[in-house]
């Protein structure tokens, strides 16, 4: 399926175009800001963005565009946003990283920054190992939750960063372990009742309810299936859907809850081939890589946007995706793609046409 594209300056397109493997994408709070990580090259590249246009004609343009450096920045992963001046970014080499956002940082093509703060995490209470992706919520004025996963041990680490005066973390250990097997990507709803987790080795999504009893021991409520391998992921506005890239195919699938309630078994909604055969061929270094890595939502849930090796950056209005007639018999064929995908170990053959 084609985009609804960008447009942008000569010098931010060849950017672009020499941007190597990408991980996560996020949009600021305010819609202002897109950053594309890059994961081999050890690199952010932000982008100052402008979106106009209807919920069917979304029209985006790329007005800015920058390249961050840290020695820091070691295999670069996750990332999100921290409030309006700061970001943290998930190393799978190395720690968690928060920078401060400079203030003029379009004025130069590339910015070199060191962090205010290493989040290391503790031993026993609640190591970091690996992490890989990351997500925020405020919880008051200046105060946040980060949630880290840790995908060598197969959990998720709470902190509360304050930004106030001066930078003050606190290690909340270990908030979520059971059932978890890889994640490899995390979403939290905007309504700060669900936590979303892509849980790379099952081809699962593992949702759980964020409440004050939510613990290392707490099943998870609803588990989405029919995926390869599930990467990045977002809750759609109101939380009755969840976007989710898959790093092993063709497809992003979208998943509903009608009743706001997520529980029990969920199979997509729709499944949508957005990567083509030539792009995804190029991408599959091994049977799980190929597809879409990074994904997110901005515009009050009008714009998706989407990266991928070979395709970094993409645009899509939702209701066009959401208006793509579902087409039960196709379903199927994908779902049994899907297990093909997952059956696919040391040998990368093309898979059935639809």
């Amino acid at each position: 399926m084609k985009g609804c594209g960008y447009s942008t300056t000569p010098e931010i397109q060849k950017l672009i175009a020499k941007i190597g493997r990408t991980e996560d994408a996020k949009f600021s709070s305010d819609g202002r800001y897109l950053a594309i990580v890059e994961y081999l090259d050890n690199k952010i590249h932000l982008f100052e963005i402008d979106i106009t246009g209807s919920s069917n004609s979304q029209v985006v343009n790329l007005i800015n565009a920058t390249t961050i450096r840290s020695v820091h920045l070691n295999l670069p992963h996750g990332f999100t946003f921290l409030g309006d001046g700061y970001f943290l970014v998930a190393n799978r080499g190395g720690d968690v990283t928060l920078f401060k956002l400079p203030i003029k940082c379009f004025e130069q093509d590339e910015v070199v920054l060191m962090p205010v703060s290493i989040i290391k995490g503790g031993r026993f209470y609640g190591k970091i190992s690996s992490p890989g992706s990351i997500d925020c919520y405020q919880v008051s004025e200046n105060r946040y939750r980060l949630l880290v996963c840790n995908n060598d041990l197969h959990s998720i680490v709470s902190f509360e960063i304050d930004i106030s005066d001066r930078i003050r973390i606190k290690n909340k250990g270990v908030l979520i372990k059971r059932g978890l097997n890889l994640p490899d990507g995390i979403s939290i709803s905007q309504n700060k009742k669900w936590i979303a987790v892509s849980n790379h080795n099952t081809g699962t999504v593992l949702i759980y309810r964020l409440s004050l009893f939510l613990n290392r021991y707490t099943a998870p409520s609803a588990e989405l299936t029919d995926i390869a391998y599930p990467h990045g992921l977002r809750f759609s506005t109101e939380g009755q859907m969840i976007f989710v890239a898959d790093a092993g195919s063709q497809y992003l699938h979208i998943f509903e809850c009608n009743d706001n309630n997520w529980n029990k078994n969920h199979k997509p909604r729709q499944s949508v081939k957005l990567v083509e055969n030539v792009i995804f061929a190029k991408g599959r270094v091994n049977p799980q890589e190929g597809g879409i890595k990074g994904v997110d939502i901005a515009n009050q849930n009008k714009l998706l946007v989407t990266t991928a090796h070979h395709h970094v950056l993409d645009f899509y209005a939702i209701s066009t995706l959401l208006a793509i007639p579902v087409n039960i018999k196709e379903q199927v064929i994908v779902k049994e793609k899907m297990q093909y995908y997952r059956k696919l170990i040391k040998t990368i053959a093309p898979a059935p046409e639809i």
